[in-house]
């Protein structure tokens, strides 16, 4: 997990709209709805044009400004600053914005174009690298949020659409399917849990665009296709096998985000805000494979096998070993991995916490002490 702030001080807006060279969480506003049998209906066959006008100004455009490589000679030499291009969707009425996290790493500044065409500085709230989840915030001038609906009941073949901005041209819809569902995906170093593939291409812009079923509900935020990283030394795979994050998975990760950054902002002795960002330092999976979970001897529904524990991390330094499986957290039982990303995002810095594990067949418990940096 890696939270940064940018300051609005330091961040040029420029208009956009030219084509670049290049879990203790906070109640959400909203609800998200069961899904009904309507979820299902073809989008295709279907006359989305309301739907699509109610989801469409829930989506931003967000320019990723960058330094310019020092080892490209002529970026250096004229001066031109990189810009990444995707999408993101509103989640809250306060400005915040959801979208991916992995161009937000590279990202100096931030401008967001809203549905109203106006260019709004942003500041990058946080991301979680390990669900590819990014937080923005923006002033909170005329937003218009979506509703949000459950993507469980989902089942293949079922109509959706998206919402994203290909190649930079501008807001576009674009008709399709779910493919299938509870994918496992590993595409770099990403290791995706529980995602939607979908039958949309994810074009250059498009990751972090809302994907929506037939009435209008964001069930899910598009990632990226497969096709797309293979410059990247990346799996390859024909066009059109694209991958979309439920929200109701997205959602939390990104509630914790900001709730952590609205920790950072409150002011302890009256001249300085809180600092720090909690860490564990350990990299992990969910254990599904049921003759790994009787090997391990592991209780039901519960844990996440440790692949790697980081040097001088607070887990190092606390006890936890590779091939550990934490099924338990403060008390709460870990359920998967993304269930420990966001109680660890909710501890706090500097804290001790009581870990149950399962090593080599037997139950044990560790305390440590939640590190920052």
């Amino acid at each position: 997990m890696i939270f940064e702030h940018t300051s609005l001080d330091v961040i040029v807006c420029v208009a956009s709209w030219l084509a670049p060279e290049a879990s203790l969480l906070q109640p959400p506003e909203w609800t998200i709805d069961e899904p009904t049998a309507a979820a299902a209906v073809p989008v295709a066959k279907a006359d989305v044009r309301d739907a699509i006008k109610r989801v469409m100004p829930s989506h931003v455009r967000v320019n990723i400004s960058s330094h310019p490589d020092a080892s490209d000679p002529k970026l250096a030499d004229e001066g031109a600053v990189p810009v990444e291009v995707v999408s993101g969707i509103l989640f809250d009425s306060s400005g915040f914005i959801v979208t991916v996290a992995e161009p937000l790493t590279r990202a100096d500044s931030v401008c967001v174009d809203t549905h109203t065409g106006n260019p709004s500085v942003a500041v990058i709230v946080g991301y979680d690298t390990m669900t590819n989840i990014g937080v923005l915030k923006i002033d909170p001038i005329d937003l218009k949020l979506p509703e949000f609906t459950s993507s469980l009941e989902l089942e293949a073949g079922a109509g959706l659409f998206s919402i994203g901005n290909p190649f930079n041209l501008g807001p576009a819809a674009t008709l399709g399917f779910v493919a299938a569902v509870d994918r496992e995906v590993k595409i770099g170093d990403h290791d995706w849990r529980h995602v939607l593939q979908v039958s949309m291409p994810v074009n250059e812009g498009d990751q972090g665009g809302p994907v929506a079923d037939a009435q209008g509900r964001v069930v899910a935020m598009l990632l990226t296709t497969l096709r797309q990283d293979a410059a990247r030394g990346m799996t390859v795979a024909p066009q059109g096998v694209s991958f979309a994050v439920p929200m109701e998975r997205a959602l939390p990760t990104a509630r914790a985000i900001r709730k952590l950054w609205e920790a950072s902002q409150e002011v302890t002795d009256g001249t300085s805000p809180k600092s720090g960002r909690p860490w564990l330092g350990v990299r992990g999976y969910d254990v599904e494979d049921p003759t790994l979970r009787r090997h391990l001897r592991l209780p039901p529904d519960v844990g996440v096998l440790i692949e790697r524990v980081f040097r001088n991390s607070p887990a190092e330094t606390g006890g936890l070993m590779a091939d550990d499986v934490i099924v338990g957290f403060a008390g709460e039982p870990v359920r998967g991995s993304d269930d420990l990303s966001q109680r660890i995002m909710s501890a706090k810095p500097n804290s001790m916490v009581t870990i149950d594990l399962i090593r080599a067949g037997e139950p044990r418990s560790i305390t440590l002490t939640i590190g920052s940096y």
